[in-house]
């Protein structure tokens, strides 16, 4: 007998943004009893643990992890049923298990077993139920707040999901990233999930480039290394320097740029500089050298010279500089190269004119928009 996976999303309307704990829940809908198991990132590595046994009709919440995750993966499998699952690669065992680490699975007496994957899109509740298929291979029909892929397939990335109420009110506050298929976490390097600050994206001749800046770190997504064009395309339409919790891998780094396959983000609060940063926005020229010329875009910062670039540099705002005393407002610049560290006070910032103080040198440095 074939059985059909459905799943949704189903959250409660006023969930916290950020809930200490995520769990996902499975409703056997068929006539036989499943047992599931459960991937995720644990603290040291991927881990998998099973199983958890669910009778006929019945609904279980699983919640496994030591916090919320970006996604989540399981495994359902049944005497009675066959499943199909994508090619997401756990460590399983016959008997009850946690193993920690996806690889060497045979080798460490373990079998190597294919999951599905549950995007959380930062909601707290993710429903997943198991349909048996009618003798006409249709299936019947699902919770209208349930999002349909047939036979466990990842959801159509173009289609919107019919999301009402609770669901689409917390997708609208928390400004998830589109959906779109992705490999699992691991698969163009070591995964990660930061809350950084997204820049602003470069619209290429064949591609798309869009950065983030974390803790003296440019973190580049790009069509050109995996990263889907939908979620660059989403990230282009959003608004400048928004805070964000963005997930994916680690492909490579040089110098302060790290190269990332990006899988989701939403946004997040704010730092507290959202200000200064809007109103530097623009093109800027030098009071006392009308050749020198500053661009700022994102958290871009460019320092032009009788009409020649330099290379640009990304703005880390801070309290502070390490160089400077006082702890104002003030902006560390990061070069890719990491050659260039310098920080400058924001002494004073308007519609039409701003002012920097070098920290170190202590010089003012005045501009008003070109």
């Amino acid at each position: 007998m074939k059985a059909q996976i459905v799943p949704g999303l189903l959250a409660l309307a006023f969930a916290a943004p950020l809930p200490a704990l995520a769990d996902v829940r499975f409703c056997n809908d068929t006539d036989a009893v499943v047992s599931v198991a459960m991937g995720y990132k644990g603290a040291r590595d991927w881990t998998s643990e099973g199983w958890w046994n669910i009778d006929a009709g019945e609904c279980k919440s699983i919640t496994v992890g030591n916090g919320p995750k970006t996604h989540y993966y399981y495994r359902v499998e049944s005497q009675e049923i066959d499943f199909d699952h994508p090619d997401y690669m756990f460590c399983t065992s016959d008997e009850e298990f946690t193993i920690v680490g996806d690889t060497d699975c045979e080798a460490r007496g373990y079998d190597r077993e294919s999951f599905e994957e549950v995007a959380m899109e930062g909601q707290d509740t993710y429903t997943v139920r198991f349909l048996t298929e009618d003798g006409d291979g249709t299936a019947p029909a699902p919770d209208p707040n349930d999002r349909t892929s047939g036979n466990g397939a990842a959801p159509d990335p173009f289609e919107e999901p019919a999301q009402t109420g609770g669901a689409a009110f917390l997708r609208d506050v928390l400004k998830t990233s589109p959906e779109v298929d992705t490999a699992p976490g691991g698969t163009y390097g070591d995964p990660f999930t930061i809350t950084g600050l997204f820049s602003h994206c470069d619209v290429l001749d064949a591609g798309v480039n869009c950065y983030f800046v974390h803790d003296g770190w440019i973190y580049t997504a790009s069509s050109y290394n995996h990263t889907d064009m939908i979620l660059l395309e989403d990230l282009n339409m959003r608004d400048l320097n928004t805070p964000m919790l963005f997930t994916g891998d680690l492909s490579s780094y040089e110098g302060k740029e790290a190269q990332i396959v990006l899988t989701s983000y939403f946004e997040t609060a704010s730092d507290g500089f959202e200000d200064e940063r809007a109103a530097l926005q623009g093109f800027w020229k030098s009071t006392d050298d009308s050749q020198f010329e500053v661009v700022i875009h994102g958290s871009s910062y460019e320092e032009v010279y009788e009409g020649i670039p330099d290379v640009p540099v990304m703005m880390q705002f801070r309290q502070g500089c390490p160089d400077g005393p006082g702890d104002g407002v003030a902006f560390q610049v990061i070069s890719k190269d990491d050659l260039d560290d310098r920080c400058f006070f924001v002494s004073y910032v308007d519609e039409n004119r701003f002012e920097l103080i070098y920290a170190g040198r202590g010089n003012t440095l005045a501009f008003v928009r070109n």
